[in-house]
């Protein structure tokens, strides 16, 4: 079953917390009681970075634990288990911690647990959960350690929260596809949430010059890293990172997204030798150390920091503003994984800054952070009967102006300059590394203008329907028009 939580009609709550949800997380919490009721026990619960899972399972767990029920909540990294642990403090949860440095107290009736720690402890533990929560659920696949737990507790129900309901190699989570769940929830489009602010707009620019990622190998679904840092650490193929720092986002903390330890090293070391303060923050530093670089951004004592994997995901620092692409990948779960570190909204932050040296959103087929993805069991659902280079509506760049922008309903008419991009081509001439902006304004603009014109529930309906958007948002739409009045 896949449930459009914006379609489903909210069940009220008489309790302060409840009140404190916004109304969509009122939506995604009623479509997960939905699907409990419907007789399935494992609901994958989906949601955009930065649209609140956290804050909603919260409320969710809250309630278990007021029908005296235990649960048990899975994340992968140190940082996610404070995150976590802050967000049931808020709704004045106790719990307790289940970590290689905490002491446990398992007379909580919530338990938050690193799954690596957990794994090795759990057939010592005689505490039981009735439910289990697995944030970033999209590594719980049969045979992982989140795997061995699950099985350990069969009679427990699931509850998975993610942005991106596929692992990195673009299979699904469902039974039968190598994950545990059953059904999927799934919350407001980023789209939507950017129209209302509970996502941060963006601008985000391009280049001509891309990687040759040919003859590649791949592993895991992926290029091999190794392999693909060869063809990105070159300044012909980034678009020279540091000077378009300093033209499009000079002053802004960053965080560059790499292919290696000897990648982020070489990319930190240029920024600093352009006069910006970049750190490299990854695994192999220890806690301390991670901590006082990732503070020092957020105090902006530092410019940026330069990564591999480490803040891909589940990483909360709204104050990061602007993303940098050195990486190229095959995987959409890890590209909306990393634009989503930059999405958050924050004070000051009017728009969030993308800088794509390797044709990510592009040339790899990407696409863009507000696009509205189909999502399955199985996995992402691809478009049939049309190639990449097929799809009208695929970001494409201008012949004449090198602007690259998303095409109104398959009109390749670039905003910038006026020119027709000729369809039957996608070659362009090449522009040695610089970055063009992908122009989402006029897109915007043109999208409110028609939402104002609408004046019934099926003006919107049609509208949704010519967007590409889930029905849902039509009748939320009109529902916040109608609390204006």
């Amino acid at each position: 079953m896949i449930l459009d939580a914006m379609d489903v009609e909210i069940k009220h709550d008489d309790n302060d917390n409840w009140r404190h949800l916004r109304d969509y997380q009122h939506h995604v919490v009623t479509g997960c009681r939905i699907a409990y009721g419907s007789g399935f026990n494992a609901p994958l619960l989906v949601m955009p970075t930065g649209a609140g899972k956290t804050t909603s399972a919260s409320y969710m767990i809250g309630q278990a634990a007021l029908r005296g029920n235990n649960t048990l909540i899975l994340v992968h990294r140190r940082e996610l288990v404070k995150q976590f642990s802050a967000a049931l403090e808020n709704y004045g949860i106790r719990h307790g911690l289940i970590t290689a440095s905490d002491r446990m107290d398992l007379t909580q009736r919530v338990q938050v647990a690193s799954a690596q720690t957990l794994v090795q402890r759990m057939d010592k533990i005689p505490w039981m959960p009735s439910l289990i929560v697995i944030d970033e659920a999209h590594h719980a696949t049969d045979g992982s350690g989140w795997g061995k737990i699950i099985a350990r507790y069969p009679f427990a129900k699931l509850l998975g929260l993610t942005a991106t309901p596929i692992r990195l190699d673009g299979k699904g989570l469902g039974k039968g596809f190598g994950g545990p769940f059953d059904s999927m929830v799934l919350g407001p489009p980023p789209s939507f949430l950017m129209e209302r602010g509970n996502l941060c707009n963006y601008r985000i620019f391009g280049t001509a010059v891309t990687p040759d990622m040919s003859g590649v190998r791949s592993s895991k679904g992926d290029w091999s890293r190794k392999e693909s840092e060869a063809r990105t650490d070159k300044p012909a193929i980034t678009g020279n990172a540091v000077a378009h720092y300093a033209k499009y986002a000079k002053g802004k903390r960053a965080a560059v997204f790499t292919c290696s330890r000897a990648h982020a090293e070489h990319v930190a070391s240029e920024f600093r030798a352009g006069g910006h303060n970049f750190v490299v923050v990854d695994g192999t530093l220890d806690d301390y150390e991670r901590d006082r670089r990732i503070a020092a951004l957020s105090r902006h004592e530092i410019d940026g920091i330069v990564t591999v994997d480490l803040i891909s995901e589940g990483f909360d620092l709204p104050a990061i503003e602007c993303a940098i692409s050195l990486r190229a990948t095959k995987s959409i779960s890890l590209w909306i994984q990393q634009l989503g570190r930059v999405l958050r909204p924050a004070p000051g932050k009017d728009y969030a800054i993308i800088l794509d040296h390797v044709g990510n959103a592009t040339q790899q087929g990407l696409g863009l952070p507000d696009d509205d993805r189909e999502w399955s069991l199985q996995g992402l659902v691809k478009k049939t009967g049309k190639k990449k280079d097929e799809d009208p509506n695929a970001p494409t760049q201008c012949e004449r102006c090198y602007h690259v922008y998303r095409p109104k309903m398959g009109r390749k008419v670039c905003p910038e300059c006026g020119h027709a991009v000729e369809v039957q081509s996608r070659e362009m001439e090449v522009v040695d590394g610089e970055l063009q902006e992908i122009d989402v304004k006029a897109i915007r603009i043109e999208r409110r203008k028609k939402m104002s014109a609408c004046k019934t529930l099926e003006d919107f309906q049609n509208l949704a329907q010519e967007l590409g958007y889930k029905p849902g948002w039509a009748r939320i739409q009109m529902e916040l028009r109608q609390k204006r009045r």
